[in-house]
C-alpha cells in the first residue's frame, strides 16, 4: 500500500492563522480577478470572417471579446435616450397632485 505524504498545516514563518493577522483571508481566495458586478450574458451570432477579425483588434487592444463589446455597446448606449425611443418624451408636470 503507498503512502501519501503528511501535510503540515502549521505556518513556517510563526505567523498565526488569524482573520486580522498577516494570513488574513481575502475575499478573492481563487486567484482571479475580481468580479465586475452584476451581468447578463448578451449573445449573437456573426459572420466566422467578422468574428475572427473581432478577435484580433480585442486582442490587440489587451481584451476579451466580451470586454470589447461591452465597452463598445457602453459608448453607443450611453448617447440612447431610452424615453424617446418611441416618440414619447415625458410630459412636463409643473407641479404634483
Amino acid at each position: 500500500m503507498k503512502r501519501h505524504a503528511r501535510v503540515s498545516y502549521l505556518p513556517l514563518n510563526g505567523n498565526s492563522y488569524t482573520l486580522n493577522g498577516p494570513m488574513a483571508i481575502s475575499g478573492n481566495r481563487g486567484g482571479g480577478r475580481r468580479s465586475k458586478g452584476a451581468r447578463h450574458l448578451v449573445g449573437t451570432r456573426m459572420p466566422v470572417n467578422e468574428a475572427e477579425k473581432l478577435r484580433a483588434v480585442a486582442a490587440a487592444e489587451g481584451l476579451s471579446v466580451s470586454d470589447y463589446l461591452a465597452d463598445l455597446v457602453h459608448k453607443h448606449l450611453i448617447n440612447v435616450d431610452v424615453d424617446t425611443l418611441y416618440g414619447q418624451e415625458a410630459l412636463p408636470i409643473s407641479r404634483a397632485s
